[in-house]
């Protein structure tokens, strides 16, 4: 069944929002997994907040928006204004194997800076806990080889196309991207995995030795796909001790923004 036009355009400007105020981050993981599937990572986020304060007026009038709007908020009380650290400590409750060494958050030059380390017994429980906020699904293959993939809600189905041919919330948030580019433009995502074993593919840059796999995220990227492009990798090696998982973290509308409460 197809969806109104009216429920098409709010989804499109959710997923815009979410993808904008995304876009207010420099963002970056380095993350290390060992055999047996726990492992260590460091974060970095910055957050331009004249950035996230402008998309929040300026999709503050859509289809949807508001101070009830998933994702948005009013813009004395939505992101612009709340205390990412605080966000994400509210989200590591009750993540079973995660342990986080250190977590602080500075305020400088207009722009907030929160740096975290962790240590995690599960790679699910760093899925769960990073400041990236994509569903992430780990899978052993036929040939005992594994996969890895983090991808949004637009992504996740990839391979079975819907009725009608493109998501049309993805189509028409991607139509509104010349109206976030400004705020939008300094986006840069980066995810940098080391795993255990041998990568096999990719459709990150492998690094030499074949252990890591990073992925960067630009403006021109989302701007061309109008949502998070999937991050996945597939490695093999001996003796793992791998548990698979699906988590879904990405909600209705894309990465991002704030979860469900």
């Amino acid at each position: 069944m197809s969806r109104s036009p009216l429920a098409r355009t709010a989804g499109a400007m959710l997923l815009a929002a979410s993808l904008a105020l995304a876009g207010c981050i420099k963002q970056s993981d380095d993350v290390t997994v060992t055999a047996d599937g726990s492992g260590t990572y460091s974060e970095t986020i910055v957050l331009d907040l004249a950035a996230m304060k402008g998309l929040e007026e300026a999709l503050g009038g859509g289809p949807g928006a508001g101070k009830d709007a998933p994702g948005m908020g009013d813009v004395t009380t939505g992101p612009a204004n709340d205390d990412p650290l605080e966000k994400l400590k509210k989200e590591w409750k009750g993540i079973e194997g995660l342990e986080v060494t250190k977590a602080t958050s500075e305020q400088k030059d207009g722009k907030t800076t929160v740096v975290v380390e962790a240590k995690f017994k599960t790679l699910e429980a760093y899925a769960r806990a990073t400041g990236m906020e994509l569903n992430a699904d780990l899978k052993e293959n036929d040939d005992g080889s594994w996969t890895l993939r983090f991808s949004s809600n637009a992504k996740q189905g990839e391979g079975t196309a819907a009725p009608g041919g493109k998501d049309d919330a993805a189509e028409m948030a991607k139509a509104m991207m010349p109206m976030l580019e400004p705020f939008m433009k300094d986006l840069e995502v980066t995810r940098k995995l080391t795993l255990p074993g041998t990568i096999v593919s990719t459709d990150g840059t492998k690094s030499e030795d074949g252990t890591s796999v990073t992925w960067k995220v630009t403006w021109e990227d989302l701007k061309k796909g109008g949502d998070f492009p999937a991050q996945t990798v597939t490695f093999k090696g001996d003796d793992f001790d791998l548990k698979p998982f699906s988590v879904k973290r990405a909600h209705e509308g894309g990465p991002g923004g704030p979860g469900p409460k």
